[in-house]
């Protein structure tokens, strides 16, 4: 009887700990399959090439981008004088995110802005108090520093950890890292091409559906720098607050479908395009003009 409970008794833990250690192993394999499932969401599990803006405490505006293993680091004349959208007119490219923060929207201010000017889609900002550090920018240690100080909380910016995350791991296996200072208007066309949406290939018509003069070809001009091939840029009769892309369902499931709707953010309406030539017709409508134009 004694050796019964003896035997019971030396089990008991012996239970207890694989209990513990199954409940541990499900929650990591929950958390695992959790992370796996909400990075799908993220865009920057998608999108082929990412542009960001940087600012620093010292006014130097920097936009770096990644594409598969290569990144490029692009640092802008910051007295320059840019268009500001939001109808601020001219100002130093430097201090356009200071403007914003006027009113708390630098972040936006300065994406909109480098967005408009130099036809470059921008998918985040960040801000960091320090002076830019000049010794980081030919390495891909420049990439990782700026998405784990931003994920610790050392830099300001409008991305969450999630998407942080995502960045740093591909910023470690960055290969090759192409520096461009202080000249961008003389750069080749091709340098922010995203290399999937140019290899897809489909044509694309851009209207605009407003009063205001320009709005398509200033959509057009962010599409061909960034590798798309439109075919059209007309004016369009019927008048529109949002904008549209119209296409076949068909091509849903393209990259380069995902691309405008992550660019652009518009409805989507499932018919034949506006232009026989082209298998995607993008229409710009009045928030995009107030966008350039019109204060908050």
């Amino acid at each position: 009887m004694a050796l019964t409970m003896k035997n019971s008794r030396s089990t008991s833990p012996k239970k207890y700990f694989l209990i513990f250690a199954f409940v541990i192993f499900l929650c990591l394999s929950l958390g695992v399959i959790w992370l796996y499932l909400a990075s799908k969401k993220s865009p920057f599990s998608s999108l082929s090439r990412e542009n960001f803006v940087l600012v620093t405490s010292d006014k130097a505006v920097v936009v770096f981008s990644l594409q598969g293993k290569e990144g490029l680091i692009v640092s802008l004349p910051e007295k320059n004088l840019v268009k500001v959208t939001r109808g601020f007119g001219d100002y130093e490219l430097g201090k356009v995110y200071f403007l914003g923060e006027l009113e708390s929207k630098g972040g936006l201010l300065i994406k909109e802005t480098v967005q408009e000017n130099f036809s470059i889609p921008v998918f985040g900002y960040f801000f960091d108090q320090k002076p830019l550090d000049y010794s980081l920018l030919n390495s891909k240690k420049f990439f990782y520093s700026i998405f784990w100080r931003a994920f610790k909380g050392d830099i300001k910016t409008d991305l969450n950890r999630l998407d942080l995350l995502l960045l740093c791991r591909q910023a470690i296996f960055l290969n090759q890292v192409q520096v461009v200072k202080d000249n961008l208007s003389s750069l080749e066309d091709s340098l922010f091409k995203d290399k999937k949406l140019r290899d897809e290939a489909f044509s694309l018509a851009v209207f605009n559906s407003t009063t205001h003069f320009g709005l398509a070809q200033q959509a057009a001009q962010l599409l061909i720098q960034s590798g798309a091939r439109v075919v059209r840029v007309a004016d369009t009769e019927e008048k529109r607050s949002d904008c549209l892309i119209i296409t076949d369902p068909g091509s849903f499931k393209t990259y380069t479908f995902f691309w405008l709707r992550t660019v652009f953010g518009c409805q989507v309406k499932e018919s034949a395009t506006k232009d026989k030539r082209a298998e995607f017709s993008l229409i710009v409508g009045e928030r995009y003009w107030k966008k350039l134009s019109e204060k908050w």
